[in-house]
């Protein structure tokens, strides 16, 4: 193990050229994994820019999600608190920027209440690219486990 003095790190963080503002971002290629659980969520109150009752979620072994509805279609990241055989769990998503946002990230919480059979109600809390709460959403999902149909 070798080292390093902070004047010599320093040096080296000073010396690296500044990226341009628009410079290509170079995102390497993301092997999503086995497919772990896919989710169907029935919304009862909606976000009114996104009225799509209907959207499928697809969680991957390596944290990635992938959700899909007549509006929508993009991936992100997920963490979850708990796991899908708990009667309460937590999972929090922060999108990749996406048409679905406005080219930019969103960030939503939704907590599931399980009623038995991996089916219950959830409810949404999510944060817009401008950075505002948006009204809280809610409604029924159904989790699927690995024997799942893979996504489309």
């Amino acid at each position: 193990m070798h080292a390093v003095s902070m004047a010599t790190l320093l040096g080296l963080l000073t010396a690296a050229p500044a990226p341009s503002e628009r410079a290509p971002l170079q995102v390497p290629a993301i092997d999503s994994g086995a497919l772990v659980a896919r989710q169907q969520l029935h919304y009862r109150t909606m976000y009114p820019a996104k009225p799509f009752p209907r959207a499928t979620l697809y969680y991957y072994a390596n944290g990635v999600y992938r959700i899909t509805s007549a509006g929508e279609d993009h991936l992100g990241l997920y963490v979850m608190r708990g796991n899908f055989d708990d009667p309460t769990y937590t999972v929090h998503y922060i999108s990749v920027p996406s048409p679905d946002w406005g080219g930019r990230p969103a960030y939503h919480t939704l907590t599931f209440i399980d009623d038995g059979q991996r089916a219950g109600t959830f409810i949404q809390d999510a944060i817009a690219d401008e950075g505002k709460a948006l009204d809280r959403q809610d409604g029924r999902f159904l989790t699927l486990l690995p024997a799942a149909t893979p996504p489309p």
